[in-house]
């Protein structure tokens, strides 16, 4: 056998060449977002509950929103009691307004509607500014998997 089959045969086989970034991918993934990142995930948020607030808003833009209250019910689930409580207001304020349009074709917004959906809108911005990457995949996934049995949140 010549020395250089040898030597090719003493080397480390690499299987199925993996990613050789996954390591700092995950790394990423625990530090905060960067103030591009938070930028980005502020503003979808903003616009559809500014749409909403205003009457003009579709399906995706009130689906956004419902996004936004349940992430943040479950983040929250994990920090303070007070907070889920604020979160269970917004829920129940976009119920409302769901079965209003349901029933009349109207997405316009009470005062008690703005009052209740408002904050949340600002503690999810918080939330976001507090924490990981990986702690919102982690809340939205869970909101997925909710979703998935039928619980409602």
């Amino acid at each position: 056998m010549s020395k250089a089959k040898q030597r090719a045969g003493n080397k480390p086989r690499r299987h199925g060449h993996g990613d050789q970034f996954a390591q700092f991918r995950i790394m990423r993934k625990l530090q905060p977002f960067t103030q591009s990142e938070l930028l980005k995930l502020k503003l979808v948020p903003r616009l559809a509950w500014e749409a909403m607030r205003t009457g003009r808003s579709n399906d995706e833009e009130r689906g956004t929103v419902s996004a936004v209250v349940n992430t943040a019910l479950v983040r929250c689930e994990a920090i303070h009691p007070d907070l889920v409580g604020v979160c269970k207001l917004a829920q129940q304020a976009l119920l409302r307004v769901k079965q209003r349009h349901q029933q009349t074709g109207s997405c316009a917004l009470t005062h008690q509607d703005i009052v209740d959906i408002d904050p949340v809108i600002d503690l999810h911005e918080q939330l976001l500014e507090l924490s990981t990457p990986l702690e919102m995949e982690r809340a939205m996934l869970e909101v997925l998997r909710r979703a998935g049995i039928g619980e409602t949140l």
